[in-house]
């Protein structure tokens, strides 16, 4: 998680969208291995897809804070109003 925090603020210079990914690791993890513990599947070699997963998971999540957060800075350059909620939706 540090790692990702690092490099979201590292190219972002933006230090709540690295909050997403910090949120979205730990819960998807839990998300994950809940279940597989309530159904007394063991952690081992077969039961690492849920893993990878979760990894693309807060793949995803840092791809849409990156383009969220590159479409607000365009429409705010841009000068003209605009509404957060629109331009998040569309990103």
């Amino acid at each position: 998680m540090i790692t990702v925090v690092i490099v979201i603020v590292i190219f972002l210079w933006h230090f709540p969208s690295a909050a997403i990914p910090v949120v979205t690791i730990p819960v998807t993890v839990l998300l994950t291995f809940i279940p597989l513990h309530f159904a007394g599947v063991s952690i081992n070699i077969m039961s690492l897809a849920p893993c990878h997963a979760c990894g693309e998971l807060v793949d995803a999540a840092i791809v849409v804070v990156e383009q969220t957060h590159r479409k607000l800075e365009i429409h705010e350059r841009s000068g003209n109003p605009f509404s957060y909620d629109q331009v998040i939706l569309a990103a």
